[in-house]
């Protein structure tokens, strides 16, 4: 049995460090392999913040000798770690040494090399023995492209509401009317959006004659598959669903359909440019259900994440005040 070494930690940390932006980059690295279009990047990487994760020297003595610790926690067989050190070398991204070591890059140079600004980590809950084999770690990177997306739609909102404080003084007394906590609308804006929602599925449900101002802004923060596999460079909308019915049996995310039928046989309009024309094409944002008779509003598939993220981590702020 070899001995424990001094440079790696001989027990799994509970959270990895990744680097902030890497998800939203990584996603797009999709290139064309005998054949086939793959994101090879995605899982390099991963193994890069895996073992990265494990030492707080950047250096990993001996690996070849720590293989019963190393496999499990990167969920790889021996080949594919060979593999992915060959990939890690060529990407600079790690150096092995004569005497069978491994030294790491720090996260800034890590940085420069994925082509991002330095802005630090933060921590993504990871445990190897809960999908044993699975590789999952590639799956909760393309996870938090996902949640980044939604954080940006939020914020989104957020800004638009802001801007029209007569808009979002109506619909914060309304909420209340419905039962909202209206202190918390106040300073919890995700709560806020999730009640805007509710409100807005009311209006659609009951044709209320505030249908269309309750709707000035879109509540749902989620992505149709198309945008979702546009920002993941997929060519295909089916290999959108695949990704999202693999990290859901994974259990890094939850996927919830959800659709409301309209008692009134409500109609819901949106406004869409027109590329290369000054003009707005207006687009049905409801379907009609032959089968019952009336309108029904389809939400995209509202996606929750089954495992902690932790974005607004102290390198971020730093990175804010020296901006």
């Amino acid at each position: 049995m070899p001995a424990l070494l001094a440079h790696i930690n001989q027990s799994y940390p509970p959270q990895v460090p990744i680097l902030i932006g890497a998800p939203e980059e990584l996603v797009q690295h999709r290139q064309l392999i005998n054949k086939y279009e793959t994101n090879r990047d995605i899982k390099t990487w991963s193994c890069w913040f895996l073992l990265k994760a494990l030492t707080t020297t950047g250096k990993i003595q001996q690996w070849r000798k720590q293989l019963n610790f190393l496999l499990p926690w990167l969920q790889l067989n021996e080949r594919t770690l060979y593999r992915r050190l060959e990939e890690l070398q060529k990407l600079q991204l790690v150096t092995l040494d004569e005497d069978g070591n491994i030294s790491l890059t720090s996260y800034e140079n890590a940085a420069k090399i994925l082509d991002i600004v330095y802005l630090g980590t933060y921590n993504l809950t990871y445990n190897p023995n809960k999908n044993a084999g699975k590789q999952i770690f590639q799956y909760l990177l393309r996870a938090e492209e996902i949640r980044s997306a939604q954080d940006h739609q939020l914020s989104v909102l957020k800004y638009k509401l802001d801007k029209n404080p007569s808009l979002k003084n109506d619909l914060h007394a309304i909420m209340v009317k419905a039962g909202a906590d209206g202190q918390r609308l106040f300073w919890d804006s995700r709560y806020y959006q999730e009640r805007l929602l509710q409100l807005q599925l009311h209006a659609f449900k009951e044709g209320t004659e505030l249908l269309a101002y309750v709707f000035t802004h879109r509540a749902d923060i989620n992505r149709g598959v198309a945008s979702i596999a546009k920002a993941h460079c997929y060519k295909a909308t089916q290999s959108v669903s695949y990704m999202k019915k693999r990290m859901w049996t994974l259990q890094v995310i939850q996927v919830n359909k959800k659709h409301v039928n309209s008692n009134k046989r409500s109609r819901l309009y949106y406004f869409l440019d027109v590329k290369g024309e000054e003009k707005r094409v207006k687009k049905e944002a409801y379907r009609w259900n032959d089968r019952i008779k009336t309108t029904v509003l389809n939400l995209t598939d509202q996606i929750s994440f089954l495992y902690e993220s932790m974005p607004e981590k102290t390198g971020r702020k730093k990175a804010a005040k020296a901006a």
